[in-house]
């Protein structure tokens, strides 16, 4: 039950217990946060930059902010929160009973379009979020190195199957980069995903050449 608060700088919050609540920018202004969480029942919050979040427990709550946030999950149960209008979010889950949150100031819902995207390879989903002529951002799932999740809820409670969603979905060439989002582009690009073995607790990230963090297995979080 412990609150962990980051800076103004590039913080790295690590938390090996349950019921915490971290903070990669509390009443800052943001830098480029990673934060961990291994136990369960923790809230993850980037706030303000481009964050990492990444859990490694059981109902985990990771909202990256605004900002282009990657948010990384095991196989236990998570909820990935994305605020419209927040920019563009990259999610890779390796299981669980998962559910993706979209939280925003709409006053219908019933108004908010979405526009499903996949790669032919089976290796994204992507989803557009659109009121009339605003555009509220995206969030892209990376199948590459994750799965699919299992439950979209809305703001007004409304839910919709993943797989339902996914099966929908208008079928675009992986290679076609200049119809992905910034978020699908961070993940292709930097991001090597999740290790096969299901296990996050024993990863760290490290800067690779181009500015994107990217998971190597290690035995301490904080090496």
């Amino acid at each position: 039950n412990n609150a962990l608060l980051g800076g103004s700088g590039d913080d790295v919050l690590f938390a090996n217990g349950d019921s915490n609540r971290l903070f990669g920018d509390y009443d800052t202004v943001g830098g480029d946060d990673t934060i961990y969480a291994t136990g369960n029942n923790n809230t993850l919050l980037g706030e303000i930059g481009n964050d990492v979040l990444v859990s490694a427990g059981h109902g985990n709550v990771l909202d990256g902010g605004s900002g282009d946030d990657i948010l990384l999950g095991g196989t236990g149960s998570e909820t990935y929160v994305f605020n419209l209008g927040n920019g563009s979010d990259a999610i890779a889950d390796l299981g669980g009973t998962d559910i993706l949150e979209i939280h925003g100031d709409i006053a219908n819902w019933a108004d908010l379009d979405i526009t499903a995207t996949k790669g032919d390879d089976g290796s994204f989903l992507n989803l557009m979020f659109s009121e009339g002529t605003t555009q509220w951002g995206d969030v892209t799932l990376d199948l590459a190195n994750g799965q699919l999740l299992e439950t979209l809820r809305l703001g007004d409670g409304a839910e919709m199957n993943f797989q339902d969603i996914y099966d929908g979905a208008l079928e675009i060439p992986t290679a076609d980069l200049d119809s992905l989002s910034a978020s699908l582009e961070a993940v292709l690009d930097g991001a090597d995903g999740l290790s096969e073995t299901g296990e996050i607790a024993d990863m760290v990230f490290t800067e690779s050449g181009d500015g994107i963090n990217e998971i190597i297995p290690d035995d301490d979080p904080l090496a």
